[in-house]
């Protein structure tokens, strides 16, 4: 396992007269195991998922989730572990056995029982292209996440899993002003975007 070699490799730095050889991975890993970087627990099926829980407790990391195409049927566990979660986009295709079980609800389910929430957007190789992220939120909307959340879920509530809402997500006095004007609604197929402003 390569998350207790890097544990026995910090133990060898802190403790051996004579420090082991230097090793990227383990460095790397030192970190996560000390909570200085989070691990992202990347998986499609719900007994995957749960492995990644179980891994990420064993060795108290700061996990975050992303994918969780069934995140809907461990709605439970991931909210008993306080871990947040990056959904795959909404209307993903059923392309391989661990996506086969996709619902277009699985935002809503999570969202519902408090789940720190984001959706992400993803290429697509089949024809090949890149997932529209309101495209993606918009169906997650209508079904069953609704208005407010969606719209949390593609900027302040993203921010926040990400750590940078102090400057961004939303609009306040002391953050980048960041703005998407539409000439309608953002989350209709058919609105268009008419200006954008980076930094103000």
């Amino acid at each position: 396992n390569v998350l207790n070699s890097a544990r026995s490799y910090s133990r060898k730095k802190e403790m051996a007269k004579e420090p082991p050889p230097p090793s990227l991975k383990n460095d790397a890993l030192e970190l996560v195991l000390r909570k200085k970087m989070p691990v992202i627990l990347s998986a499609h099926r719900a007994d995957d998922l749960m492995t990644g829980l179980r891994i990420a407790e064993e060795f108290d990391l700061q996990a975050l989730v992303t994918l969780a195409t069934e995140g809907y049927l461990i709605a439970d566990k991931l909210q008993a572990a306080k871990v947040p979660v990056i959904v795959h986009p909404t209307m993903q295709r059923p392309s391989s056995p661990e996506t086969f079980n996709g619902h277009l609800g699985n935002a809503m389910f999570l969202a519902d029982r408090k789940i720190p929430l984001a959706i992400c957007t993803a290429f697509e190789g089949y024809v090949p292209k890149t997932r529209v992220l309101r495209y993606e939120a918009a169906m997650a909307m209508v079904n069953g996440l609704g208005y407010e959340r969606a719209l949390r879920a593609v900027t302040l509530d993203a921010a926040k899993i990400l750590g940078i809402d102090d400057r961004f997500g939303s609009l306040e006095a002391g953050k980048d002003a960041d703005l998407v004007l539409y000439d309608g609604d953002p989350f209709e197929h058919a609105t268009h975007v008419t200006h954008t402003s980076i930094a103000g």
